[in-house]
């Protein structure tokens, strides 16, 4: 489980990525690309939306962060 999706490591990476290019992603056959295991870096943009449409949040991301950080200030404390 990858930001609330069932998800493989690489689209983990390339959902985290792409949130912080996500207004410059552009389909250029107006988002009809098929989006398969072979063919999933033909169209950043469509491989985008099929990652937001298995369920994949954006604010899972920053959650995961978020967490990352209370550990290391806990660790500190602790």
């Amino acid at each position: 489980m990858h930001y609330g999706a069932i998800a493989c490591v690489g689209c983990k990476g390339f959902f985290r990525r792409a949130l912080m290019k996500a207004d410059q992603l552009e389909c250029q056959a107006h988002g009809n690309c098929p989006i398969s295991v072979d063919q999933r870096t033909s169209c950043r943009s469509c491989r985008f939306q099929k990652c937001l449409y298995a369920g994949m949040k954006p604010e899972g991301t920053f959650l995961l962060h978020q967490k990352n950080n209370i550990r290391n200030i806990n660790k500190l404390f602790i």
